[in-house]
């Protein structure tokens, strides 16, 4: 059948049209969030910040990223996000890198030494 005017009319503003469209949006943001809730795992913010898995969901929580970002984002928009947001959580929980189970990160000087010492 051809959509003549009164098809659209009737589909523009019907009830049942307009709950089939809702029902879609509602549906499409569904499916936005749970992609975009799939970024944030525990092993991603762990690989990006250092921190332990088992303290990941805190800092998530803490972040409070919404889905927007996360559909959005790049990965390395989100890593750098996720390192602003560490910094602050620190601050404001006034916790060290130590507290956290953060390991320290190697210097090129610590780095070097390793290196001497393997080949000796």
């Amino acid at each position: 059948t051809l959509n003549g005017p009164i098809s659209w009319l009737y589909n523009k503003f019907s009830r049942k049209a307009k709950e089939m469209a809702k029902l879609a949006d509602l549906r499409a943001n569904q499916l936005e969030n749970y992609a975009a809730n799939q970024r944030l795992t525990p092993q991603f913010i762990s690989l990006a910040t250092g921190l332990p898995e088992e303290k990941t969901m805190d800092l998530a929580a803490y972040c409070d990223i919404s889905q927007s970002a996360l559909a959005n984002y790049s990965n390395y928009d989100l890593i750098l996000a996720l390192l602003k947001c560490l910094d602050i959580y620190k601050k404001d929980k006034n916790l060290t890198d130590e507290d956290l189970g953060i390991k320290p990160k190697p210097t090129e000087d610590s780095l070097k030494t390793n290196t001497d010492t393997q080949h000796k």
